[in-house]
């Protein structure tokens, strides 16, 4: 298309007069005034786009049909400068700063919505062609669909007006078109299931007489042709429905096509690829796509060689990688996956020379949702795989293999962050892999399995767990902790074991969404028969799924699950069927997953997998009293423990409060020569929640993995703390220093067992030390350093060659076991007078009245406000008192409660309930 510069400058200095007008309009706000400036500010970013020729995308060729026009033509609306109407989000994605476009506005979207629509179109045998805006405005579009010759055009839109409309229309130009038109907002009405006059908006041709200016450029170029708004952007409601349904808008889109030239559109089961669809099912709920088909088979067929990563890792690593790359390329349908091989989406762009040569790979220009970019183009599927594990070798994805020795899980969780920065991404892999299992591709280890076998269930067990094995799935300290409260309920007792297994299947053994923030290990949704133990919050990652329960521990938790079997209808007769752990678990599936039939297998996989060898009894956690763990230092637990049992709290004039334990080593509960000592931590109660880390307070009682350890923390230049390669120096705080660090903390990052010296080092850390007889006792530098390095030897020497060999990385067969939480110091021997934990509650009470005082409301920082709050509730509960109506304070200073949330966005119920 040839354009004169001179003439469209001139047309755009005239619109932009015409807008000036407008906007100097006494009567702004009517309608009629809205509509023409929203169409006159159209028109101005459409010459915008002329006069940026440079930002052309290379439209299809002309056809070279003989026969007439044939096909479906797409225009997606708006471009990459002006990228049209902005929707919610959440439910919309959060917007990624890894791409040149914002995943919240139509662009981007309807960039996404017509590859779906094109990836159905070929499955389907049906020409379909994209066609873009960008540098060539509406009639230089147009003018490329013309040559192409098409059937039909659609252009791709979404609305937005005041967050309260919703609905769907479209725009026609002409009465050729009408029927065009009309078979699409029946497919689109259907679609989203539209109800009456204010949902289903009808078709109409735009103009100033209607009410509606915009899309005359677009619907009068070519016919038949079309222009859809299927939502409001900007309604949550709708802006939800659209992102559930957008797979199934696609799928209508061409199937209306079809109806309008009355020829059959035979799209295959497979959903064409939608990677944000729900397929369905056509051989054990995997999609029959032959390049899937192909993946898998070459996948089984190739173990890649990583450095530093056992085989035996690598092969655990193929269902979650599998998983990975369906979800990135839509079940195998994406044009990346089919015209490439790339099916994790991995651009060309960086650190990637090591790729092109050993692959090896090639670079590629790919329009993806996000627009054109440089992409990894592989010769075949063996090609992709050793460009993937390549790929991760970037620097981006550093520790990597360390979080992939842990787990499958842990390694999608830690390289997804980078990878897609979505919500959920880790989640919807791993319910993919879980697709995978139960369609008998994935075995329950995380490998593939081989053509002809069976990765079937094992015999339920209704005895005793292994809470080693429950710790090698990768439980949280959360989820040892509900072990623990399940264990204690007596009316689960008989079937506790596959509760258990339920509970982290659910939650992916304290992982998921919902567990670590709401205590809600089983995905149970909100209903007022639990109103007493739980309150209604939305699904943290993707609110669209409706309202889940949140609960304030384990032990509420539990409460729960029992109130539910009792009182929810589905569960009728539950208690008939605890007898036998087999029959229990079936019953779970029938009414817990009633559209999971492999839900009773996936628990019967799971326990045959933590289940203890001897049968013989091994609690997960028992209460803190020392008659349970063995007044004469002694641990219920098997495998390597390092236990530590608190004793006391302390206080010292000028000093923080600190806690002084004595820790053992056990090896199959027998204890280990010369590994005891004492060790001290920072003040109480234990948390490991943000708010703890502000404190500075000791972590939860409780059971945790181990680590060897090197950290980014810096004395001098030089790593602080490393379990391999510290210092032979024994001068005070000369780096590195030997330490091991605790795991699965949650918000408690770094929490080390290393070297102490005087009161106390230590915000939430572990300093090992010589006799601590009370207050006035110092940890002495020296011989808190020979503790630490005699912990890291005598452990190397239990576990021989399973313990690790390099940092940063996890301990097998090492549980940390916490006990206690002893109250506030008593007194301070010190200082004049004596602070009891009376004295101390109304110490922190005062302190959070006088962070309230003053201009403290003027200008209110949210996080400090919830501390101040936080801390003033607990205080007061803890005398015994009730809230000192600061709460009220707060809010008639004009601050909305419902804004006062702590860093990890945390609000006031908590603390309060």
């Amino acid at each position: 298309m040839s354009v004169d510069f001179r003439l469209e400058r001139e047309r755009l200095a005239a619109l932009s007069v015409d807008v000036a007008h407008l906007l100097q309009s006494a009567d702004l706000a009517s309608p009629e005034t809205h509509a023409g400036r929203e169409a006159l500010i159209e028109a101005i970013e459409d010459l915008r786009d002329v006069l940026r020729p440079e930002a052309a995308i290379a439209p299809p060729p002309p056809s070279d049909a003989l026969a007439g026009p044939r096909g479906l033509a797409i225009v997606v609306g708006h471009t990459a400068v002006a990228q049209g109407a902005r929707a919610l989000s959440p439910p919309f994605p959060a917007d990624s700063p890894a791409t040149r476009v914002s995943e919240h506005n139509e662009y981007a979207w309807n960039t996404d919505l017509a590859m779906k629509i094109k990836a159905l179109a070929e499955t389907a045998g049906v020409r379909c062609e994209i066609f873009f805006r960008d540098g060539v405005g509406i009639r230089g579009a147009y003018e490329a669909v013309r040559s192409w010759g098409p059937e039909a055009t659609i252009e791709l839109h979404f609305n937005a007006a005041d967050g309260r409309a919703r609905g769907s229309l479209v725009l026609y130009g002409a009465e050729q078109s009408r029927p065009w038109a009309e078979t699409l907002q029946k497919a689109i009405v259907r679609t989203f299931d539209r109800q009456g006059r204010s949902e289903d908006r009808g078709i109409f041709i735009p103009g100033g007489s209607r009410g509606y200016d915009r899309g005359i450029e677009s619907v009068t170029k070519v016919n038949p042709s079309a222009l859809i708004e299927p939502f409001f952007g900007d309604n949550a409601s709708d802006a939800g429905l659209a992102v559930r349904k957008k797979a199934e808008l696609a799928r209508a889109i061409l199937e209306a096509f079809g109806a309008f030239v009355r020829r059959d559109v035979n799209i295959p089961a497979d959903g064409g690829g939608a990677e944000d669809g729900d397929p369905p099912p056509v051989a054990g709920d995997v999609p029959d796509v032959p390049l899937l088909r192909e993946l898998i088979a070459t996948y089984r067929s190739v173990t890649p060689v990583v450095q530093g990563l056992a085989t035996d890792v690598v092969e655990r690593l193929k269902g979650i990688t599998l998983a990975q790359w369906i979800e990135e390329s839509g079940w195998a349908g994406s044009q990346l996956a089919v015209q490439h091989f790339n099916f994790a989406g991995m651009k060309g762009i960086s650190e990637v020379d090591r790729i092109l040569r050993e692959a090896p790979a090639t670079k590629v220009e790919y329009r993806a949702h996000d627009g054109v970019d440089t992409y990894l183009k592989f010769a075949g599927i063996r090609d992709f795989v050793t460009g993937y594990f390549l790929f991760l070798e970037r620097s981006p994805y550093r520790g990597w293999k360390e979080m992939a020795m842990r787990s499958p899980h842990d390694f999608i969780r830690f390289i997804g962050r980078t990878w897609a920065q979505r919500d959920g991404y880790a989640s919807r892999v791993i319910n993919i892999e879980q697709r995978l299992v139960a369609a008998g591709v994935v075995r329950s280890d995380g490998g593939l399995t081989k053509p002809g076998e069976e990765d079937g269930p094992a015999l339920l067990i209704t005895g005793a767990l292994s809470s080693e094995r429950i710790a090698d799935e990768g439980a949280t300290a959360e989820f040892l902790e509900l072990a623990a409260a399940l264990e204690a309920a007596p009316r689960l007792a008989p079937v506790f074991p596959v509760v258990v297994a339920q509970c982290g299947l659910e939650s992916d053994w304290g992982r998921s969404d919902l567990a670590p923030v709401h205590a809600n290990f089983a995905g149970i949704p909100w209903t007022e028969m639990l109103a007493e133990v739980a309150a209604p919050v939305p699904h943290p990652t993707d609110p669209t799924r409706g309202k889940f329960c949140r609960f304030l521990s384990p032990t509420s938790f539990v409460r729960a699950f029992l109130r539910r079997l009792d009182n929810d209808p589905t569960f009728a007769g539950w208690i008939d069927n605890i007898d036998d752990g087999a029959r229990f678990a079936a019953f779970l599936g029938r009414t817990w997953r009633p559209n999971d039939p492999t839900y009773a297998d996936k628990i019967a996989g799971i326990l045959a997998r933590i289940g203890s060898d001897d049968g013989g009894r091994d609690p997960i956690i028992e209460n803190d009293d020392d008659d349970t763990h063995g007044g004469d230092g002694s641990t219920t637990l098997t495998g390597l423990v390092l236990q530590i049992k608190r004793v006391r709290a302390e206080k010292r004039r000028g000093m923080k409060e600190r806690t002084v334990s004595t820790y053992r080593v056990f090896h199959d509960r027998r204890p280990v020569a010369g590994l005891s000592g004492m060790i001290c931590e920072a003040r109480g109660p234990g948390d490991n929640s943000a708010t703890g880390r502000q404190r500075g307070a000791r972590i939860k009682a409780g059971i945790y993995p181990m680590l060897t350890h090197a950290g980014t923390r810096e004395i001098d230049g030089i790593t602080a703390f490393k379990t391999f390669g510290f210092t032979s120096s024994i001068e005070v705080r000369r780096p590195p220093m030997p330490a091991l660090r605790v795991g699965d903390t949650r918000y408690r990052a770094g929490i080390l067992i290393h070297p102490g010296n005087g009161w106390l080092w230590s915000v939430g850390c572990m300093n090992p030390a010589d006799d601590i007889a009370d207050a006035r006792s110092d940890i002495q530098y020296v011989h808190s350093r020979a503790r630490v390095i005699r912990l890291i030897e005598g452990l190397k020497r239990e576990l021989g060659s399973r313990f690790p060999t390099t940092n940063n990385q996890t301990i097998p067969r090492l549980t940390l076991e916490v006990i206690g939480e002893p109250p506030p110091a008593s007194g301070d021997v010190l200082a004049g007078d004596d602070l009891d934990a009376e004295a101390y509650a109304r110490a922190e009470l005062a302190a959070a009245q006088a962070t309230l005082a003053g201009d403290a409301l003027a200008a209110p920082d949210m996080a400090d406000l919830y501390d101040a709050l936080a801390t003033g509730i607990e205080a007061a509960a803890r005398l015994g008192q009730p809230e000192d109506g600061a709460i009220d304070h707060v809010a008639a200073s004009g601050v909305n409660l419902a804004d006062v949330r702590s860093v990890t966005g945390e609000t006031l119920w908590t603390a309060y309930a």
